[in-house]
């Protein structure tokens, strides 16, 4: 099966949960949708924000007073605010699945080179992925240990991903409690990925601040996968495409769940060509370095009218991308 061409487009979709969901904008006009105001509680939001121009680069000198957050028509206080560099918590998980065997070389020589990238401030891990999850390296301040562990050869020559409950490993076990900005990158070519334990992933990123950063390295072609994912129909429209965006790409799956996961975190699904996968994890450390990070209180009870989160950043031309859902504990 031949290799179809990707072209890089920005994509955007909002995914609505029963509970709060979020809105990016760069206007504020707080008296536009005059709703119920929303009730105040002691539930801390902490939402991560990357702000840049048409360009993509990052707009520095952003104020507090520069965002509004608004949910129900009421404005909200902004309670905490950091636009400084701080440092950051990741985790590098490999998908060492049967599927990957061809492509882990390159993934581990990129991902060597993402740490590099780190200070001595910050903290990485490395999680393998197979039919289990397992634990090769927690969180140090050791670049060299991190980097070791990435080239492990601890792989499985078979069996479906579970890249879900390593997600979630990583969530509960390790960031749960963990202060700063904390980022999970998956490494996969989407070629085992078990989707059943979706929705509880769905539901633990949106509780969590922590950024999902999906990168596809291609093992396969394209409709194949599709294929291998029960998409039949799908497979065959990709088959006669002459090139595919990722736009289009999403619309697939397993593709699709890979760009939920990220969007719901703020993250975003990378499918970067041959020659682009450092300049990948240089704009994903470069983005966790700078982002800025917002923290406002909601009422964990509240309506469903309430539950419309709206944040405005009152600069033109700018791009705002964040969380598109959170998930507030009922009282």
């Amino acid at each position: 099966m031949k290799y179809l061409a990707l072209k890089s487009i920005l994509t955007g979709a909002l995914v609505l949960f029963p509970s709060y969901s979020i809105a990016a904008q760069q206007d504020s006009d707080p008296n536009k949708d005059s709703e119920k105001t929303i009730k105040v509680e002691t539930t801390l939001i902490n939402v991560p924000l990357i702000i840049s121009d048409s360009a993509g680069l990052r707009v520095s000198g952003i104020r507090k007073e520069d965002i509004s957050v608004f949910a129900g028509g009421g404005k909200l206080d902004i309670d905490f605010f950091a636009d400084s560099e701080e440092p950051v918590k990741y985790a590098i998980l490999i998908d060492s699945s049967g599927s990957t065997s061809k492509i882990r070389l390159r993934m581990g020589n990129a991902a060597r080179k993402f740490v590099d990238t780190f200070s001595e401030a910050d903290q990485g891990m490395v999680v393998r992925f197979d039919d289990r999850v397992r634990l090769i390296e927690g969180l140090t301040s050791n670049r060299k240990k991190v980097k070791y562990a990435i080239g492990s050869h601890d792989s499985y020559s078979g069996g479906r991903g579970l890249m879900n409950e390593s997600i979630v490993f990583v969530l509960r076990e390790h960031f749960k409690d963990a202060k700063g900005r904390k980022a999970i990158i998956l490494l996969t070519d989407a070629g085992e990925i078990n989707q059943k334990s979706s929705q509880e992933l769905l539901k633990e990123l949106s509780v969590s601040d922590v950024m999902i950063y999906p990168i596809i390295y291609q093992s396969h072609s394209i409709d194949s996968l599709v294929f291998l994912s029960g998409d039949t129909k799908g497979a065959e429209e990709l088959k006669k495409m002459k090139s595919v965006s990722v736009a289009d790409l999403v619309k697939y799956p397993p593709f699709d769940h890979l760009d939920r996961i990220a969007r719901t975190s703020g993250g975003r699904l990378l499918f970067p060509d041959e020659k682009g996968f450092e300049a990948a994890f240089l704009n994903i450390a470069d983005e966790l370095r700078k982002q800025y990070l917002i923290g406002f209180y909601v009422d964990a009870g509240g309506n469903a009218s309430d539950r419309q989160i709206t944040i405005k950043v009152n600069r033109p031309d700018v791009v705002v991308r964040t969380k598109q859902s959170i998930r507030v504990a009922a009282p």
